[in-house]
């Protein structure tokens, strides 16, 4: 991380919190699905989907307990696709952020139920009756987090993913695949955000939609390039690996810029959100 990465620290120690809050007990039964769903969620990816919900949300001036629940739905969403896409029968990961993945740690049967009780449990807390925001507006973050999730989002994406094994891709193939299983999920944090706050500017939800669209493909990029150095899956096709990496450096700064440039051109100071993007695309590790 860079040393500007203390609005990510806070939204991730938040929505910890509002995980712990939201996801069952795991002294409660049954207690071998509660204990997985939790690790699934508290051990997610750094938080950057919550971060980028929470980042927009206050700036939009939403309501803090309905910005944790759309946090916790995106977060929720998003461990159940990596639990899914860990499974023997599709990526065969069995680390995931340096810990055992939740198959390996619970076992399969464990594993899938804790992925399918999560994508219910999201769902569910985008529904609840809320004095913030209207039926029409739980509707549409519903169908916002759905689309996502569908064939035409992330579990679409994991489909060709898992094609390209039996064929040689191009650099366009993967920018939809990035796109299906990162942009679309990162602009689904930032939908929500914006329903929650009440925002129907459609001028800024367009940039929000190009921001997401462009820091999607820049940290998936990123993601390949500290692959390199790092024990990864050569089975799976990387930008490096096909367009070289001196080109994927270029292309992780020419779309970080273009990212930038639309959160310039609303009428909001995006500074936080600036700040996720920047540990986005600086990482490390």
């Amino acid at each position: 991380m860079t040393n500007d990465d203390h609005y990510l620290e806070q939204a991730q120690e938040r929505i910890e919190h509002a995980l712990n809050r939201y996801l069952p007990s795991h002294q409660q039964e049954p207690k071998e699905l509660h204990r997985a769903m939790r690790y699934a969620a508290l051990n997610n990816s750094g938080h950057i989907c919550a971060a980028l919900t929470y980042a927009v949300g206050e700036t939009l001036g939403a309501d803090p307990e309905l910005l944790d629940r759309c946090a916790c739905a995106v977060e929720m969403m998003q461990a159940a696709s990596l639990i899914h896409d860990d499974l023997p029968a599709l990526d065969n990961g069995n680390i995931h952020r340096r810990q055992p993945a939740c198959h390996v740690a619970f076992g399969e049967a464990s594993a899938i139920l804790a992925g399918d009780a999560l994508l219910g449990l999201a769902l569910e807390l985008l529904t609840d009756e809320n004095e913030h925001v209207s039926a029409k507006q739980q509707l549409m973050m519903t169908k916002v987090l759905a689309h996502t999730m569908g064939s035409f989002g992330m579990t679409g994406g994991e489909a060709l993913d898992l094609k390209l094994l039996s064929n040689k891709p191009q650099v366009e193939d993967l920018q939809y695949i990035y796109h299906l299983k990162i942009s679309l999920l990162l602009g689904a944090s930032l939908k929500l955000a914006a329903l929650a706050s009440r925002c129907d500017d459609a001028d800024v939800l367009a940039h929000l939609q190009q921001f997401a669209d462009c820091i999607g493909l820049a940290f998936q990029i990123q993601d390949d390039i500290l692959d390199i150095n790092s024990v990864m899956d050569v089975s799976h096709a990387t930008y490096p690996s096909i367009a070289g990496l001196v080109s994927a450096k270029a292309m992780v700064e020419e779309t970080y810029q273009k990212a930038l440039y639309h959160l310039k051109a609303t009428s909001y100071n995006f500074a936080n959100l600036q700040d996720v993007a920047q540990c986005m695309v600086q990482r490390t590790h």
